[in-house]
């Protein structure tokens, strides 16, 4: 990727995380808390877990967050959530809204890589990786509304950990802000997948580097003696002093 800004951590792990778990065909909507656990991980400057987002999910429909048994949610909820369950703190929130008024795209265009951002789209089924051209696994049944987590941003577009995606657990995803068919229409990015719903985390302050102690001060250069006096040269200046002595009497 080249220009890539993105949150080193997530980077070194290298991929995101899949919503489902093989088998469980009941917890099929948790795309949006795949997306938290990324947008949390990054706060925490590590790797994104899942088992971290199968416990998030279950706590937040036991205590009402949820508006489904699958997992769904809302944007309100989520931001909830991680307001008043795990104490993140919230930079942006725009609730659900179709199409969002708000600049979205300036917003994800100065701040993806540098704070983490939750995007809920309304059709998840417009979305492809412009690196591989591979879809959201849902997007033949018409994927609708759907979430993302942006973790940075690169020239080809935006780097996103997909939860719907079958290749999120090997790569992250690439989308595109707008790509154009033939005829001039949008397709197959951020811009066709009509952002719906957006949450940012602000990030902890870098901590201050450590003060380098100061070097101690350097020892006092001991005094040094005088050398002892010769002996023969002593003796040489008594017989002179006896010898001038004599010529004086």
């Amino acid at each position: 990727m080249s220009n890539l800004t993105i949150f080193p951590a997530i980077n070194t792990y290298g991929r995101g995380i899949s919503e489902f778990t093989p088998g469980d065909y009941v917890h099929t909507g948790r795309c949006t808390w795949a997306s938290l656990a990324v947008l949390k991980a990054a706060y925490e400057g590590r790797a994104p877990s899942f088992a971290e987002m199968v416990a998030l999910c279950a706590d937040g429909y036991k205590r009402g967050y949820c508006t489904n048994v699958n997992g769904a949610t809302t944007l309100a909820k989520i931001a909830a959530y991680a307001k008043e369950r795990l104490n993140l703190p919230i930079k942006a929130q725009w609730d659900y809204q179709e199409p969002l008024q708000q600049d979205w795209h300036g917003l994800i265009d100065a701040n993806a890589g540098r704070y983490p951002i939750l995007m809920q789209v309304a059709y998840g089924s417009r979305l492809i990786d412009v690196q591989t051209g591979v879809r959201d696994e849902a997007a033949g049944r018409g994927l609708r509304y759907h979430a993302i987590a942006i973790v940075g941003k690169e020239d080809a577009g935006y780097v996103c950990c997909d939860s719907d995606h079958p290749e999120v657990t090997k790569r992250f995803q690439v989308y595109a802000y707008d790509l154009r068919d033939k005829a001039n229409n949008i397709v197959n990015s951020l811009r066709a997948a009509v952002p719906c719903g957006l949450l940012m985390l602000d990030m902890p302050a870098p901590k201050p580097l450590p003060v380098p102690k100061p070097a101690p001060p350097a020892p006092a250069p001991k005094p040094t003696s005088a050398p002892p006096p010769d002996p023969a040269r002593t003796a040489l200046a008594q017989i002179a002093a006896i010898a001038t002595d004599a010529l004086k009497g």
